[in-house]
């Protein structure tokens, strides 16, 4: 399953993954003042800030973002 692929990555990477009270897969960010958390929902990463959807990514994007933050996130 692809979740479980990237929800490996991202606990490689430091992030904490959980299952919501809906029973969908997510990945919080490093720093809660951060804010953002992706959450995924049929066959799509949602991408959250604020709790305000922003877009969705797919897996390539969602392990690419990943990378990203927690190189930007460990710097702070």
């Amino acid at each position: 399953m692809i979740e479980k692929k990237i929800l490996k990555i991202a606990k490689g990477l430091g992030f904490t993954a959980r299952i919501n009270e809906k029973n969908y897969c997510q990945i919080l960010s490093l720093k809660p003042s951060q804010g953002w958390i992706l959450t995924y929902i049929e066959s799509r990463w949602i991408l959250s800030v604020k709790n305000v959807p922003q877009i969705k990514l797919n897996e390539r994007e969602a392990i690419a973002f990943l990378t990203s933050r927690s190189q930007t996130e460990n710097k702070d």
